[in-house]
């Protein structure tokens, strides 16, 4: 006999479809291989070639550039099919297994390739859950609250793999991961968020309404990657040890994160998204100014506050209730490609001696993402019927 479950499991099985658990749980193993990733190639970078700014710079770009292929994969997922697009992203396994085998110089190269592929797949996944639930923000923080584990323990479990098993197995086991993380959707997709309903006239109509959102939000990500991705070359010398740094980097923030992304989900349907959107950017651009004069335990603390989940939830529901339920796949890939414009920004700055100074990082970061808060202040106005 088995014991019977609390009564609160079981009410939680009996209004939760099982393509809901399908897709949390794919978010759950793509961030704990992402996660794996992070840390195995922060690591690299610092072992092998120091506090190697220009490098780092150009690392982060490559790995947000091919975002730009998001919103192209949403709008083909529209039209195509979402589970026909998610079968292809399997791909992105090749390259993090190529990782554990190549020279680190060809790393910007491989992370380019593997994040084109997951770019395929979240818009894909992304697209149908806001489908089904109408871009409920409560169901996207919860669902987001899953990714945000998966993060946080893939980074502190690549520290601990990389010490026992060596780089090479650890980037092995995240490609495997990753491969999973695609499949299981694939298998338990819904078929009446499937996608292939909508037209390319439509799609392209939707990516116009989007513009001014994406132009807005594409600055303030920008910010983000070029702050926060060389600031990991401190946070590593910080934090002493690859394992430690992993759970500063990635378990902490997600266990934090974890928590606060479904509170900000609910924040997100009692109040305008454009407002919530706003207040993670105001909150990141304090956080920076914190960490570049703060050192040790209190850098460490000022890492934790958890600001994203505001941008990420507020930029997503913008962009999912201005588009409609057959659009949904395009919503969630404008939503990356506005991170993919960033990395175009970032990787236009790795050219320059800017890079090489933490400081002239931070100022640019800033600058970025005030620009961002003026274009996104004056869209209330703008753009008042859906914001």
């Amino acid at each position: 006999m088995t014991a019977a479950l609390p009564p609160w499991i079981v009410k939680i099985r009996e209004r939760t479809p099982l393509w809901i658990l399908g897709f949390s749980f794919s978010m759950l193993l793509s961030n704990l291989s992402y996660g794996m990733y992070l840390v195995l190639s922060r690591d690299l970078v610092k072992t092998i070639l120091g506090d190697n700014y220009g490098f780092m710079t150009m690392l982060v770009a490559a790995e947000t550039l091919p975002l730009l292929f998001s919103a192209l994969g949403g709008g083909l997922a529209d039209v195509v099919g979402r589970r026909t697009i998610l079968l292809v992203s399997v791909a992105g396994a090749i390259p993090l297994f190529l990782m554990g085998v190549t020279s680190i110089y060809y790393l910007p190269v491989l992370a380019a390739l593997y994040m084109a592929m997951w770019s395929l797949a979240w818009p894909s996944i992304t697209g149908a859950l806001l489908h089904a639930t109408g871009s409920s923000g409560r169901s996207y923080g919860f669902y987001m609250m899953w990714a945000t584990i998966g993060w946080g323990i893939g980074g502190p479990l690549g520290g601990i793999l990389e010490q026992v098993l060596g780089p090479s197995a650890t980037f092995y086991l995240s490609a495997i991961i990753y491969a999973l993380s695609a499949i299981i959707p694939y298998l338990s997709f819904p078929e009446h968020v499937t996608g292939g309903t909508a037209h390319i006239r439509e799609v392209l109509e939707g990516a116009r309404l989007a513009l001014y959102t994406f132009m807005a939000g594409s600055l303030v990500f920008a910010g983000l990657n070029l702050f926060f991705g060389s600031y990991a070359l401190r946070l590593r010398q910080i934090a002493g040890s690859s394992s430690f740094f992993g759970v500063v980097y990635t378990l902490l923030p997600a266990i934090i994160g974890a928590v606060a992304r479904p509170l900000v989900g609910i924040l997100s349907d009692k109040i305008r998204p454009v407002y919530v959107a706003f207040m993670g950017a105001v909150i990141e651009a304090a956080l920076m100014v914190l960490l570049y004069f703060a050192w040790g335990w209190t850098a460490i603390l000022i890492w934790l506050v958890p600001a994203f989940p505001f941008l990420d939830q507020g930029y997503t529901m913008l962009l999912s209730r201005r588009l409609p339920g057959r659009l949904q796949a395009l919503a969630a890939g404008i939503r990356l490609t506005m991170s993919s414009l960033g990395g175009a920004i970032v990787l236009i700055i790795s050219f320059t001696p800017v890079v090489k100074s933490l400081l002239t990082i931070t100022i640019i970061s800033e600058t970025l993402i005030i620009l961002s808060c003026i274009m996104l202040g004056l869209s209330i106005y703008v753009r008042k019927s859906y914001m």
